[in-house]
């Protein structure tokens, strides 16, 4: 996975695809490898992307079984694996006694490193270990010059030390990790090598004083069923529809290992139970600290029932500690699938998500056929966080019952907060306000300051711009993890490496207070202290005194009714109410509105209700609470003016309604005036 191309190299074919899925081009295997190369075939390619000095490195076996065996090795000329490579080769054997196969593949700052599993000739059995220790800064100049050659001769405990990817700038240490042994006393076993040394005088360490690291958990190292007429260990994976299991290379080799921050991590194929006859394969994954020679975490892949197979991971690990597993997922109920399995660096130890199947077989895989060679994860090169994995799964089938593997990827993205960088601050605005976040994920940049004194503290950043003069509170709530600390800071500025501290706090939910002044824009850090992470939420209040946006209204009410008086206030942060009657304090009467049910002529009085909070009281106008016995309303003396007769309504209440009946005899009305908004309202209209 480069900046801009997904490079794919097979046995079949080497293809370039854009990030998209496009194929840019395609290419066979032996046309890529240079012409003036000397071979006749080839097998067992890789490819691996340096994403610090943006070069691709590729390597091949070629004429295996045979005294011409050799390893090809490429670098990229540059970013981009389609503007050309410098090749070479190196013969496996000068003695011609063995031949080189399954080459696996490493870098660091110094080096490229190849290790080679070295098979007799005559018995055609896996015997020693060849390790070539290449100068990095040489191949990536186009200038070839020979290896650092080393051996390891032990036939028992040679073969498959795989060199690891180094993301470390810093690193000189190459270290190379081996399955030893799956069960010994009930314990399973990984061989710690490493390579050190200057450039071109390089040596192996832990030879002859083996450094083993002990997994609690035991396991088959291969498969049972041995057919030697394959020269391996054959045929154990289960397919839909037909009895024939898949062929395959069934051992318990890792399929590739990488060193992220301080830690090892590596993946594998194992098989359970440990007895002699194992029924299924499984995913066993570790994260080892080299430097302690300790293991921190291993898990596994595995269906108890036997249900689901699981084969051929490969593990990718971004900057975060992030964890994604790439396999194949075999069934009688499917077949051959592709599959992954991702671990968020917060996760339980030892756990993984549940898996999920990114694409499923369309179709039987017959007879015996080489699986398992093409699977690779690794991290995104453009931002180091997003995941990539390609694996291998059963294609649609030309032809009943002959399927043909094929490859297919996967791209994981992680989430990552938004306003990570300060330029990409989340503006934040008003007197009293809150807003969820995250700093899971979150980093530091370039020239940012210590918050809070501690140098381990990623962020994710803040602007408020105080609309007043006053002191500001911040906090943090619903924060972080058990054990672990926020920080919060605040500052003034206008650019990350020229910030002028105004206040700062570390604790496990931290809150500060700062005098801020009207219209100046302030910085906030939000901060995971010593590299803590989660999920929490950020409130900010400039207190300002209650303001009444709507006064108790003055209302007149009838003996045995129910009232209400209503209120509002705004301020920050939000006022409480308490409710007066004639200056005295009305026992529960806490809210905006009060309610007063069989009103009594004791009722009728003034009423007050006070908003309050931190930055002062205020007072709202007098309410008068008016008390009636009853609603009736009054008539005066009719008046009549040319042609009408007038009337006016006195002692009424307002916001009753009222009929109006006119007539020569109130015993048969013939006129009416509903209380509508084309009749009478009180206090609103005469009515004629």
């Amino acid at each position: 996975m480069g900046t801009n191309i997904v490079m794919g190299i097979f046995n079949s074919a080497v293809t370039y695809q854009a990030r998209n899925g496009s194929t840019l081009i395609t290419n066979t295997l032996r046309n890529f490898w240079e012409t003036n190369l000397l071979y006749n075939h080839l097998t067992d390619p890789r490819v691996v992307y340096d994403p610090y000095l943006h070069r691709w490195i590729a390597v091949c076996a070629a004429d295996t079984g045979t005294t011409n065996s050799s390893i090809l090795i490429g670098v990229s000329s540059g970013s981009n694996p389609t503007n050309g490579w410098n090749q070479w080769q190196i013969k496996a054997d000068t003695n011609n006694l063995f031949w080189g196969d399954y080459p696996y593949l490493g870098f660091n700052k110094h080096w490229i490193v190849i290790q080679v599993n070295m098979i007799d000739l005559t018995f055609n059995q896996p015997q020693r270990s060849h390790i070539y220790v290449f100068n990095k800064t040489n191949l990536y100049a186009g200038n070839f010059t020979a290896p650092t050659f080393i051996v390891h001769t032990n036939a028992e405990a040679a073969g498959n030390e795989v060199p690891a990817i180094t993301y470390d700038t810093n690193l000189s240490t190459m270290y190379l990790l081996q399955s030893a042994n799956g069960n010994t006393n009930g314990s399973g076993y990984l061989r710690l090598f490493t390579i050190t040394g200057a450039v071109g005088s390089e040596v192996l360490n832990n030879v002859t004083n083996p450094v083993y690291i002990q997994v609690s958990n035991a396991w088959a190292n291969a498969w049972t069923n041995y057919y030697p007429e394959f020269g391996y260990d054959c045929c154990f994976a289960p397919q839909s529809n037909t009895a024939v299991r898949i062929g395959t290379v069934v051992d318990a080799r890792l399929g590739n290992v990488v060193y992220r921050n301080g830690h090892l991590w590596a993946a594998q194929t194992i098989f359970l139970p440990t007895n002699d006859v194992a029924r299924r394969s499984s995913i066993q994954w570790f994260q080892i600290k080299p430097s302690t020679e300790e293991l921190i975490q291993c898990g596994r892949i595995d269906d108890p029932t036997g249900v689901e197979y699981y084969g051929f991971a490969s593990i990718g690990v971004n900057k975060f500690n992030d964890v994604l597993i790439g396999y194949t997922s075999f069934s009688t109920n499917y077949y051959a699938s592709v599959a992954y399995s991702f671990r968020d660096f917060y996760n339980p130890m030892n756990t993984l998500r549940p898996r999920r199947v990114y694409w499923y077989g369309e179709g039987p895989i017959e007879g015996v056929s080489r699986w398992g060679d093409y699977s690779s994860t690794t991290v995104d090169s453009l931002n180091d966080t997003d995941l990539w994995t390609i694996q291998e799964y059963a294609g649609p089938s030309p032809e009943p019952l002959i399927g043909i593997a094929g490859t297919r990827w996967a791209h994981v993205s992680v989430p990552v907060p938004t306003n990570d960088n300060f330029a990409a601050s989340y503006a934040i605005s008003g007197a009293q306000g809150s807003t969820n976040g995250t700093t899971i994920r979150a980093t530091r940049e370039s020239g940012e300051t210590n918050h809070a004194g501690n140098a381990n503290t990623p962020s994710v950043w803040y602007t408020w711009t105080a609309p007043g003069n006053g002191n500001v509170a911040f906090e943090l709530t619903n924060t972080f993890f058990a054990g672990s600390q926020a920080a919060l800071a605040i500052y003034t500025g206008s650019s990350v490496s020229s910030l002028t501290l105004v206040t700062n706090r570390a604790a496990p939910a931290p809150n500060v207070t700062f005098n801020a002044s009207s219209g100046t824009a302030y910085r906030v850090a939000v901060i995971g202290y010593n590299n803590s992470a989660a999920n929490f939420t950020f409130k900010w209040i400039q207190p300002t005194a209650p303001y009444f946006v709507e006064h108790p209204q003055t209302t007149n009410v009838v003996v045995g009714e129910n009232v209400t008086l209503n209120s509002a206030a705004i301020g920050a942060p939000s006022p409480g109410y308490q409710w007066r009657r004639e200056g005295n304090n009305v026992s529960g009467a806490t809210s905006s509105s009060y309610s007063i049910n069989d009103v009594q002529f004791s009722h009728g009085t003034n009423y007050t209700v006070v908003a309050s909070n931190v930055s002062g009281l205020t007072t709202s106008s007098v309410a008068a609470l008016i008390v009636h016995g009853d609603s009736a309303a009054r008539l005066s003396n009719w008046v009549f003016t040319g042609s009408e007769f007038r009337v006016r309504i006195g002692n009424s209440l307002t916001n009753r309604p009222y009929v109006v009946q006119t007539s020569t005899n109130l015993n048969t009305a013939t006129t009416g005036f509903p209380s509508s908004p084309t009749g009478c309202r009180i206090g609103t209209q005469t009515c004629t």
